[in-house]
């Protein structure tokens, strides 16, 4: 696929439409310095957005945590599935979001999932029995948890 400045410039209305049926609209759009994005294109979304700002060249790093997300999806996720068109990568994407940021043991809190938080019980350990498993996309992603008694 080749896009060009009319293709271009009908995914800058359609971006407009997604951004109006937003409550916040963005101040900014961040944008690489790729020759597709003409000025008509920067014109059509600063009717929706403050400005349309173009990043440095070589710079694919500057928001690292973003990029660190994107990683953790292809490399524990994406990596493993067949995308069959635009629904199941969102599918998979959202499923894949929902298990990061509720599910996964996060390190910054002993490997602590953010909803056991709050819930962890002290005292003995816990009995096999009592120890249940959620699974995401298919099986392919787990989180064990306490039964609650």
């Amino acid at each position: 696929m080749n896009p060009d400045a009319a293709w271009m410039a009908q995914q800058a209305r359609n971006l407009c439409m997604h951004f109006q049926d937003q409550r916040e609209k963005p101040a900014i759009l961040f944008r690489d310095g790729d020759t597709k994005f003409t000025q008509e294109f920067t014109r059509i979304v600063e009717t929706e957005c403050e400005r349309v700002q173009q990043l440095p060249p070589w710079s694919p790093d500057l928001n690292a945590h973003a990029e660190r997300w994107v990683k953790s999806a292809k490399e524990e996720c994406l990596n493993y599935f067949i995308v069959f068109g635009v629904e199941h990568m969102r599918h998979l994407v959202q499923g894949y979001a929902d298990f990061y940021n509720t599910y996964r043991p996060h390190q910054g809190l002993g490997n602590v999932p953010l909803t056991e938080i709050a819930n962890s019980p002290p005292g003995d350990p816990p009995k096999a029995r009592d120890v249940k498993c959620r699974e995401f996309l298919g099986g392919w992603l787990k989180h064990y948890y306490l039964d609650a008694a």
